[in-house]
């Protein structure tokens, strides 16, 4: 997949292209749905191509401030990498700024057309798009002879009990600790990606549960504070294990900053400096304050049989649901 961020770049379109237009602040099973019909398009000669933001909407329309701290369920790097997966040929970046703000509906369909080369879009029922939101799936459908584009219209994905999936559901779940709900409606296990880093050593001390300390991406949204069961991959290698989210209460600490240690099971080495992605499975229990180490140490060997209990009988296909 070819990432372009600035219309320089659009030159490498030289054919016709089957787009789909978002913000992307996560990849979950709606999203699915369109992401596999642009790809099917390719079998007649159109390009696949994702027309998104380098920065959510959110933090322009919000006053540069939201409820998440500006923070999203995936970076931008991840972003490209899922879209990779699922077949995309072009990722197309761009500033959500005043200029963008104010382009009008048709004059946006102008671009995709003139610049992108778009034949065919295909998105959600709900979908809006130009100067205040005045564009939509029937002003799409109206200019389509006009610029001579196809349009589908994909019906909104949702749960059991008829809740739609969507990108600010997905994120009020995750800071609830409702991480198996989360994993279902995005279609895989919500991951942090970051570097091994030095820590305290106090699980190895003082306690004997050694961990890993990793520094996520700042834009990442981290789950709930508390306790949940892991998958943990690095170095080509995959492990289960147990991961805290928090500030370590127990232990007296000038510097309170939000942590994520991890305690891989059956794992002794050295993997400073590696790589890892931790995935949540299920959330366990909520972070709190031990009298001391003794009581930290007696609940920490209760967390390890809970979560390998649970990974014994963990079976994860989302597919199923749907």
């Amino acid at each position: 997949m070819k990432i372009l961020k600035d219309k320089t770049e659009l030159g490498v379109l030289s054919g016709p292209t089957a787009v789909t237009v978002g913000k992307f602040d996560c990849i979950h099973r709606g999203h699915d749905r369109i992401l596999s019909r642009l790809s099917g398009k390719k079998a007649e000669g159109l390009s696949s191509l994702v027309f998104t933001f380098s920065k959510s909407p959110r933090l322009l329309l919000s006053g540069g401030e939201d409820d998440f701290h500006g923070r999203n369920l995936i970076t931008n790097a991840e972003r490209a990498e899922l879209l990779s997966k699922k077949g995309i040929d072009y990722l197309y970046e761009r500033p959500f700024d005043e200029d963008f703000m104010h382009i009008s509906a048709e004059d946006f369909v102008k671009i995709l057309v003139e610049l992108f080369h778009m034949k065919y879009i295909c998105v959600t029922e709900d979908f809006r798009f130009g100067y205040g939101n005045a564009g939509d799936c029937r002003l799409l459908e109206s200019l389509s002879e006009k610029y001579g584009y196809e349009v589908e219209i994909v019906p909104l994905l949702t749960l059991d009990e008829g809740t739609t999936i969507s990108s600010s559901l997905i994120r009020s779940e995750l800071k609830a600790g409702h991480i198996e709900d989360v994993n279902r409606m995005l279609g895989y296990e919500y991951f942090i990606h970051g570097r091994i880093v030095h820590g305290e050593g106090l699980g190895k001390r003082r306690l004997s549960y050694a961990t890993i300390n990793m520094l996520p991406p700042d834009a990442k949204l981290l789950p709930k504070i508390g306790v949940y069961v892991t998958r943990i991959q690095m170095n080509g290698r995959e492990f289960f294990g147990m991961t805290d989210i928090g500030v370590k209460p127990t232990v007296e600490r000038k510097d309170k900053r939000l942590g994520v240690e991890t305690h891989i099971f059956d794992f002794d080495g050295d993997v400073y400096y590696v790589d890892a992605r931790v995935s949540f499975l299920s959330f366990m229990r909520d972070e709190k304050k031990f009298s001391d180490f003794a009581s930290l140490q007696e609940q920490l060997d209760q967390d390890d049989r809970n979560a390998r209990a649970y990974i014994a009988a963990y079976h994860f296909n989302p597919a199923e649901d749907f």
